[in-house]
């Protein structure tokens, strides 16, 4: 196993590609990798489609973490849950925080020692009733943009709000319903996005939001601890099972906040 290190601008996002598996032959052959608490979770899984998700998941999650902490093998992490559900590394072992998210084949990770990181990503081509769910649950301002644009601009602005608000929810673990209704994005006409918090709980005060574009997808990025339109650029690498390690493209627009002096306007 090869070690690695956060770049940086300690935020890493991790992009992989979950092969065909056989869940037994997998355990077999992976099991010293696996935690007890892995074992408990997949004899609890009542679903057979959900457990080769699950199974690559845990594998991934523990193999990345000990190619940045070598001296802890994959099976000896601890994961722990918050009071919010988000769960997270035992901090005895390391001061890391990570947070995962799947659309269909495809498993993403980030992973950061500044703050709480939330990641979310959809498919493009997902079919969605967009102006109607923008209408009810989205800000007006961005349901009313929403609305004035064409066919393939509505698609992908959509997905870029999604995909900010469920990566927020996922970084605070606030709930889909607040983040809703907390955190509002635009975009000016230069294509630049600005975001605004609706919210004074300090825990909402520092925190750096992404959005970004791949062939066929859009991905959400926030991280807590950082500040709203930093310059840090998330570096992403792709994972090839189980150690091939390389380079991946996502183009990223940093979110002005315009919670401050320094505000684009909507």
């Amino acid at each position: 196993m090869q070690s690695c290190s956060l770049p940086a601008p300690d935020l890493d996002v991790w992009w992989v590609n979950m092969p065909e598996l056989d869940v037994d032959e997998w355990i077999m052959t992976w099991n010293s990798s696996l935690g007890e608490q892995d074992f408990e979770r997949l004899r609890q899984k009542r679903l057979p489609k959900g457990l080769p998700q699950f199974l690559f998941t845990r594998l991934t999650l523990r193999h990345l973490l000990s190619m940045y902490e070598p001296a802890i093998r994959p099976r000896e992490w601890r994961f722990l849950r918050g009071e919010n559900g988000r769960p997270y590394v035992d901090p005895q072992q390391s001061s890391l925080s990570f947070n995962l998210t799947h659309s269909e084949d495809k498993l993403l990770l980030v992973f950061s020692r500044q703050g709480d990181p939330g990641i979310d990503v959809e498919s493009l081509q997902r079919e969605v009733d967009m102006q109607p769910l923008a209408d009810r649950y989205f800000f007006p301002s961005e349901a009313q943009q929403l609305r004035e644009l064409d066919e393939a601009a509505r698609r992908e602005w959509f997905f870029r709000l999604w995909t900010l608000k469920e990566a927020a929810v996922k970084a605070t673990g606030a709930g889909l319903s607040k983040a809703l209704h907390k955190f509002e994005f635009g975009k000016t006409a230069a294509g630049d996005i600005w975001q605004r918090t609706h919210d004074a709980d300090p825990v909402f005060a520092k925190m750096a939001f992404w959005s970004g574009m791949g062939p066929g997808f859009c991905t959400g990025l926030v991280c807590t601890g950082m500040d709203a339109g930093t310059d840090i650029k998330p570096l992403v690498r792709e994972l090839v099972w189980p150690d091939q390690v390389g380079p991946f493209e996502i183009s990223w627009i940093s979110a002005q906040s315009t919670n401050s002096s320094t505000n684009l306007e909507p």
